[in-house]
């Protein structure tokens, strides 16, 4: 099943078994099913063109959301000030004193169809644009998985999203 219009999937196996991609155009190739016949399905993301593509592609399928949405934030969390560490990963600081890392996790911003991804977009001025264009907006909720993968939205209409977050500064 398609969790996105990224086509990040989820595969699942008999025994409780689950495979879940996350979009992220490091190679050429997002994901491949190689069939006993030869054939293929590959969904390529390896450049912005290809992602549009794929993005037209998945108007096709349906999206499943598979994620819970909570009622946190319990209090309003307003963004202060985002800072950028040595490889350009982001830090939130909210007006409460919270912030969230996302050092050791792939993340995906996205607002009307325009997304910047995690380590691999490197321009850093589109980047700390994107970014600064969230300093002053309230989180209205956030969804999270059952893998832990989680999607921040906010009152600007951006939606961050992350995949195998590992570790937070001070959890939110």
């Amino acid at each position: 099943r398609f969790n996105s219009h990224f086509l990040d999937a989820e595969f699942l196996f008999d025994k409780g078994y689950q495979l879940t991609t996350f979009f992220d155009h490091i190679s050429e190739s997002q994901w491949s099913i190689l069939f006993p016949d030869q054939s293929d399905l590959s969904i390529d993301c390896d450049c912005y063109d290809a992602i549009k593509k794929v993005q037209l592609q998945a108007k096709h399928f349906v999206v499943f959301d598979s994620s819970i949405r909570s009622d946190y934030p319990e209090e309003e969390l307003i963004i202060s000030k985002i800072t950028f560490d040595d490889n350009d990963q982001p830090s939130f600081y909210f007006e409460n004193t919270k912030f969230l890392h996302l050092k050791n996790c792939t993340w995906r911003l996205e607002k009307d169809s325009v997304y910047i991804v995690g380590y691999l977009d490197r321009d850093q001025q589109n980047l700390t644009v994107k970014f600064q264009e969230l300093v002053g907006s309230r989180m209205i909720h956030v969804k999270y998985s059952p893998a832990k993968d989680a999607t921040f939205t906010f009152d600007n209409l951006y939606v961050l999203t992350t995949f195998n977050c590992v570790s937070t500064g001070n959890p939110l």
